[in-house]
C-alpha cells in the first residue's frame, strides 16, 4: 500500500489537534501525518522527509515558492468562495475533517496518477458470481471459503462484497482502516485517480485473499450505479486473477451487469420444497434477463446446495452439496468448505 506523506502547518493548534487526531484514526494506515505551528519548520520537514503535501491555513506566512517541487502546496482557507489565494490551490477548512482529508489528498493523486506507469495485466481474470436462493443461505460465506480456496490455489484473488447487510469483516479480516465507501467516493469524483484509489483502499488477510473493507455506513452500497460497477470491473480484471463477487438478487440494471460480466454464476441453495420453488423463480428471471438483453445467462447458471444431503429435481446443475454441520460460526463453515475440495472442479486447481 502506498502512504502519502502528509503536513498540516498554523497557527491554529487546536484545529491542527483536532484534525491529526481526526486523520490519525481515521486514516493513519495509509498516511504518514506531520504537523507544524512554525513555517520554517514545515519547509525544512518537507525536504528531508519527503512529504507529499503540505497544506497551510489562510493565515500562515509561507511563501508557496519555497515549495519543492515534489511536493503539493494548498491553502486551508476561511472562505469557501476563494478558489486560489497567493496564487495556489486552496481547500475550504470549516467543513467535516473526512472532506477537507480527502479534498487535499485528491490534489496529490491527482498529480501522481499522471506521472504513474501501472503495469498493465491480462485482463483475463475469471469472474465467479455468488447469488442467494435467500437469505440465511450462507452465500456470503461460500464466497469468501471460495476466495480463500482459490488464493490457496495460487491465483491472485479478490473477493467483492456487495451485499446491503453482510460484513466483509465477519468472514475475512485483516488490518487497516479502508472500507468501500472510499472505493464508491473515488468512482462517483475522476476516474484517472481510480487505480490509485484502489491500490490504497484494498486489504490482503492472512489466507492472501484481497478485499475492501464493509461500507461505513449499509446505505453506501447502494449509492454505486451499474456504470460505475463497471468502471470498478474494468479495472479489477486487469490486476486479479479470480474475482468473487457476493451480491444480493434483486432484478436491476446492476444485477444484470454483474450476470452479464460473470463467468460463473453459482446460487447457493437449501435443500427444502420452498428452496426448490424459488430456485425455479429465480431461474424464470435470469431467462427472461437473457432473453431482454440477447445474452447467456442461465448457461453459466449453477447451484451449491448448503445444509443438504442431495441436489434437488431442478434444470440447474449442481455445483456441489455441502451437507448441514450443525450450529457453528462462519468462519468454522468457512474452513470446513476449504478443505472439503467441494471447490476443486469451479476453482480448476487444489488449495495448498
Amino acid at each position: 500500500m502506498i502512504k502519502i506523506k502528509l503536513g498540516l502547518v498554523g497557527s491554529d493548534r487546536l484545529y491542527l489537534e483536532r484534525f491529526m487526531e481526526f486523520a490519525g484514526k481515521r486514516y493513519g494506515g495509509r498516511t504518514e501525518l506531520y504537523s507544524f505551528t512554525e513555517p520554517e519548520s514545515a519547509l525544512q520537514s518537507v525536504a528531508e522527509n519527503r512529504i507529499d503535501v503540505l497544506a497551510a491555513l489562510q493565515d500562515t506566512d509561507i511563501a508557496p515558492d519555497r515549495i519543492p517541487e515534489h511536493c503539493v502546496f494548498v491553502y486551508l482557507t476561511d472562505s469557501g468562495e476563494i478558489d486560489r489565494y497567493n496564487g495556489c490551490r486552496t481547500v475550504f477548512r470549516y467543513q467535516r475533517a473526512e472532506l477537507v482529508y480527502k479534498a487535499v489528498t485528491g490534489l496529490y493523486t491527482d498529480r501522481i496518477s499522471d506521472r504513474i506507469e501501472y503495469r498493465t495485466g491480462s485482463g483475463n481474470s475469471h469472474i465467479t458470481l455468488f447469488l442467494p436462493e435467500c437469505e440465511g443461505s450462507g452465500t456470503a460465506t461460500a464466497a469468501a471459503a471460495f476466495s480463500e480456496y482459490s488464493a490457496r490455489s495460487g491465483r491472485k484473488t479478490l473477493f467483492l462484497n456487495l451485499r446491503q447487510f453482510r460484513e466483509t469483516e465477519d468472514l475475512i479480516s485483516a488490518p487497516g482502516d479502508s472500507t468501500f465507501t472510499d472505493v464508491i467516493f473515488s468512482l462517483k469524483s475522476r476516474k484517472s485517480r481510480l487505480r490509485f484509489s484502489l491500490e490504497n483502499a484494498v486489504r490482503k488477510s492472512r489466507s492472501g485473499v484481497y478485499f475492501f473493507g464493509s461500507c461505513r455506513n449499509s446505505t453506501d452500497i447502494a449509492e454505486i450505479s451499474a456504470a460505475e460497477l463497471k468502471m470498478l470491473i474494468d479495472e479489477l480484471r486487469e490486476e486479479y486473477e479470480n474475482i468473487v463477487i457476493v451480491s444480493d438478487f434483486y432484478i436491476s440494471e446492476r444485477m444484470m451487469l454483474l450476470s452479464e460480466q460473470a463467468d460463473s454464476l453459482i446460487i447457493v441453495s437449501g435443500a427444502g420444497r420452498d428452496s426448490e420453488k424459488r430456485l425455479r423463480l429465480k431461474r424464470e428471471a435470469l431467462e427472461c434477463l437473457e432473453k431482454r438483453n440477447s445474452t447467456d445467462i442461465t448457461g453459466k447458471l449453477q447451484v451449491l446446495y448448503n445444509r443438504a444431503e442431495k441436489p434437488l429435481p431442478v434444470d440447474i446443475p449442481a455445483a456441489g452439496v455441502f451437507p448441514d454441520r450443525g450450529e457453528c460460526s462462519s468462519r468454522t463453515v468457512m474452513a470446513e468448505l476449504v478443505s472439503s475440495g467441494i471447490f476443486g472442479e469451479l476453482c480448476g486447481g487444489e488449495a495448498v
